[in-house]
């Protein structure tokens, strides 16, 4: 008995220690991505850290020797100390903000609520706090409670909130805005009692703005043609239809070594790609018709474009274009400076599409690839 004692011991040591090293290599990665993101939300100064330390004094427990704890400064020159003792309610929004974008594909949380997620902003870090929520929202339910316009005009529905006195009662009243209500109301947000001609035009441009960014949900444009096209996210259904596009799009771009797979062994290889969070594929798609698509490789904010293919019988219509502007979108409001993509050497008219974009050629490789980048200020 004592010597099997030892030998489950033994082993649950060394699951342990692996256990630690993984958590050390994720506390660091984590460090630096939430100092990163929260530094675009008006904590210019701010660092987030991820501490994790072990316990060899415990007796063994189903989570291994590790402790963690989340430390934060805000100002420049102090150490990071406890979150829950120095981080205000504003910036407790804010990195839990920073954290749900970074970390929203895999969690469960269904619901997410902020207050006083926009305490102490305005102006472009107020619309990059709208931008970030309205992100979040394509994987979870976000309620926002907010005073600013960028915020509010970011949002898929807008909800009043208003006191009334009714007798000897106050009673609170939630009434959701219709795109009339959304103007009056944001006018109101951007100039107080006073609202004018002028602050409505500036309230519906702003929504406007919004809606323009509003890439992968609900997300319907017009392209050449009177083309109407819908902007989502692939599922593992789409693996198929994805296969045989791009098997009819390859023949058009001038492969070194055209393709040997079967439909079914395609079809097989996608519903794997789109099975894997290191790949996430955006589709423009119609009520029946798949026209095009582009999958990133890696996370979104590396920029790293593993495929674009537009159905042959729906080339020239902007839709490349139109896909091409999505992920730069979505790669700027993750932090990321460039978008990147390989084309094969003898494809001269995707060169010469992606030149006409503003990529630029940066290098070559295995000989029949040409690496292609836009690089961009992410403000």
């Amino acid at each position: 008995l004592t010597a099997n004692v030892k030998k489950l011991r033994d082993a649950y040591e060394t699951e342990a220690r692996e256990l630690s090293d993984l958590r050390a290599k994720a506390a660091t990665k984590m460090s630096q991505d939430v100092t990163l993101k929260i530094r675009t939300l008006a904590m210019p100064d701010g660092v987030f850290e991820v501490k994790v330390t072990r316990d060899e004094t415990i007796r063994p427990r189903a989570t291994g020797r590790d402790n963690a704890e989340f430390l934060f400064s805000a100002n420049l020159g102090e150490a990071p100390k406890d979150l829950g003792a120095v981080a205000s309610g504003g910036e407790l929004s804010r990195l839990a903000l920073a954290i749900e974008v970074l970390t929203s594909r895999k969690g469960s949380t269904q619901t997410l609520i902020f207050d006083e997620v926009d305490t102490g902003i305005s102006g472009r870090t107020a619309s990059a706090v709208g931008e970030l929520l309205h992100l979040l929202g394509k994987d979870v339910q976000v309620i926002t409670v907010t005073h600013l316009p960028q915020v509010a005009a970011a949002a898929d529905h807008q909800l009043l909130v208003s006191k009334s006195q009714q007798g000897q009662n106050v009673v609170s009243n939630v009434s959701e805005l219709d795109n009339d209500g959304r103007v009056e109301e944001i006018s109101r947000m951007m100039g107080g009692n006073v609202v004018t001609e002028a602050t409505r035009q500036s309230a519906q441009a702003l929504l406007n703005k919004a809606s323009q960014k509003a890439y992968v949900k609900n997300n319907t444009v017009f392209v050449k043609g009177n083309l109407k096209v819908h902007i989502r996210w692939a599922n593992v259904t789409d693996a198929s239809n994805i296969a045989r596009l791009e098997l009819n799009a390859s023949h058009y771009e001038n492969r070194r070594e055209p393709f040997t797979f079967t439909h079914p062994q395609f079809t097989a290889l996608w519903e794997n790609r789109l099975s894997d969070e290191n790949y996430r594929t955006v589709l423009a798609c119609g009520a029946k018709n798949l026209y095009g698509f582009l999958t990133f490789k890696n996370e979104i904010e590396s920029g790293k474009i593993l495929a674009l293919y537009i159905d042959p019988l729906y080339m020239r219509l902007g839709i490349g274009k139109l896909l091409l502007q999505t992920a730069e979108q979505m790669v700027r409001i993750k932090g990321g400076s460039s978008i990147e993509v390989d084309v094969e050497v003898l494809n001269k008219r995707a060169i010469s599409f992606y030149t006409s974009l503003q990529f630029a050629k940066v290098s070559v490789k295995l000989d029949h690839l040409i690496v292609m980048r836009k690089e961009f200020y992410n403000a």
